[in-house]
């Protein structure tokens, strides 16, 4: 595609990405804007992906106007931005309040820095198409995840099991096979978050076996993240098992949603589990695997091989394998009442 890409199409585009949890490298693999790159042959969709996703966080915190700028970081959800959200549409909503202007307002500011982003991006990569070999600047080993870190380590299996009780969730436990990608790695974030409950006390992250929690923080909205210390710093390409689990404080019913949110470089299997209680069965329970959350709720075809089984006992599990970067792997049901839980 030649660089001149009509300016409608790649706002369009970008309007696309912003949406549910925002811009991930992920979501741009069947872009218009990464077939504009010249890509090296040494270099993979991954490898291409992440530059991309470098870059347009680059042109972000370049564009004029503070207000357009703000209202960019918050739609893409990017590093620095001043609220958080799951939706574009929910992200927008708390820079208005924040701010206290109209969301109509915020909106607008996100229409200007769009229009920008079309302009400009076409031409900073026609820039280091050039001299491809500037795009390395842009280069790194490691994915890059939703908010510009840079996984340091990967799991070769994960075990998730939820128990329920009636409607309400109970506690969640997990058992990990975590490689390191440098030496010195030795702390870990456990993130678990109870959406129905946001209130601080709603969940608590307890270790298991070979780690222990040396740091927690309530993050708002719900979510918790604990700091795990492993038993020895890891060097490049180690490996080590740890278990945790996160144990629910609340009475109020739980949604329909449990998912594994990858921010590590990845996961080679990932085998998740529910136990309903038998009493209280789903009429319908059903797998998923990307990042679109409306998706997830959406009951596939009937005859889908998606569908799980559910035994008289009340238990289902769902094996993922090769799970990628800024995707959830999970399971979602239904029954009269829905709802939705997550952790990392």
């Amino acid at each position: 595609m030649d660089v001149r890409s009509s300016h409608e199409e790649l706002r369009n585009e970008l309007q696309g990405v912003a949406r549910d949890e925002g811009l991930t490298p992920a979501k741009l693999e069947s872009t218009r804007l990464l077939a504009l790159m010249a890509r090296l042959p040494e270099w993979s969709v991954t490898d291409s992906t992440r530059m991309l996703y470098k870059l347009i966080v680059d042109v972000v915190a370049d564009l004029r106007g503070e207000k357009a700028r703000t209202a960019a970081r918050v739609t893409l959800n990017l590093d620095g931005s001043p609220v958080r959200g799951r939706s574009a549409m929910a992200r927008q909503a708390a820079l208005a309040e924040k701010r206290a202007v109209h969301a109509d307002t915020v909106r607008a500011w996100w229409r200007s820095a769009v229009n920008a982003l079309a302009d400009i991006l076409p031409l900073k990569i026609g820039e280091l198409n050039d001299s491809p070999e500037q795009w390395n600047t842009y280069r790194n080993g490691s994915p890059v995840a939703d908010h510009g870190t840079v996984p340091d380590h990967s799991f070769d299996r994960i075990e998730v099991a939820w128990r329920l009780r009636g409607k309400l969730a109970t506690e969640m436990t997990t058992s990990r096979w975590l490689v390191s990608h440098r030496d010195g790695f030795d702390r870990v974030n456990a993130r678990g978050w109870y959406f129905s409950d946001r209130s601080a006390d709603s969940c608590e992250v307890v270790p298991l076996l070979n780690c222990r929690k040396v740091d927690s923080r309530h993050m708002g909205r719900g979510i918790l993240v604990s700091k795990l210390e492993l038993p020895q710093p890891l060097k490049q390409g180690e490996s080590v098992f740890f278990a945790y689990k996160v144990v629910i404080h609340s009475t109020k019913e739980t949604e329909t949603l449990f998912y594994h949110n990858v921010a590590s470089a990845g996961v080679k299997l990932l085998l998740y589990r529910v136990q309903f209680d038998p009493g209280t069965s789903p009429d319908d329970i059903w797998s998923f695997a990307g990042g679109d959350e409306v998706e997830f709720m959406t009951p596939p075809p009937r005859g889908s091989s998606r569908y799980l089984a559910v035994n008289r006992l009340g238990y289902a599990e769902q094996v993922f394998t090769d799970c990628r970067f800024g995707l959830k792997y999970g399971v979602s049901w239904r029954w009269p009442e829905r709802g939705s839980m997550g952790e990392e």
